[in-house]
């Protein structure tokens, strides 16, 4: 979770709130396809098999994952530093098939099941700070392989 800022982040904030909106309506309507990230026996990410399980928003959106990064139309710019500090003292790891899932499990927290967590309630799990801003994690995931691409080409992790 994003702690709040002084400053306005307007357009940021309601993209990030549309993005979330838009997901919960996409999974509450949502049949029981199964998305993929490439069809069976291949050993490579292929973007023609994933779209071909996508639906709703998922395939007509232009404000949501998976993206590519055109790096010709990119520039370089100051960056802040960026810290990561994560509690794993009371961790559970989950395969969800499409990469793997870090959960905290304290059970005063939230409830965890085999499909996951019931509740978004919770403290977080640590937080990176981008400069002065913080992030708190509440769930940290890694997808292998990446959702998305650079210059067309996918990699073998994305955290």
């Amino acid at each position: 979770r994003r702690q709040q800022r002084h400053d306005t982040q307007g357009p940021r904030c309601s993209g990030m709130m549309y993005k979330v909106a838009a997901s919960v309506a996409l999974i509450a309507g949502a049949e029981a396809a199964e998305w993929v990230y490439a069809n069976p026996g291949a050993v490579a990410a292929n973007r023609a098999a994933q779209e071909a399980t996508w639906g709703g928003l998922c395939a007509t959106g232009r404000e949501q994952s998976p993206i590519n990064i055109d790096t010709h139309n990119t520039f370089r710019g100051p960056l802040p530093a960026i810290e990561t500090h994560i509690d794993a003292s009371a961790s559970y790891v989950k395969n969800t098939g499409h990469g793997f899932q870090l959960f905290e499990t304290s059970p005063l927290l939230h409830n965890l099941t085999d499909s996951g967590v019931d509740s978004i309630e919770g403290s977080s799990k640590g937080h990176s700070m981008f400069g002065e801003d913080k992030y708190n994690f509440y769930q940290v995931h890694w997808h292998s392989p990446s959702e998305n691409t650079v210059d067309g080409k996918f990699y073998p992790l994305e955290a």
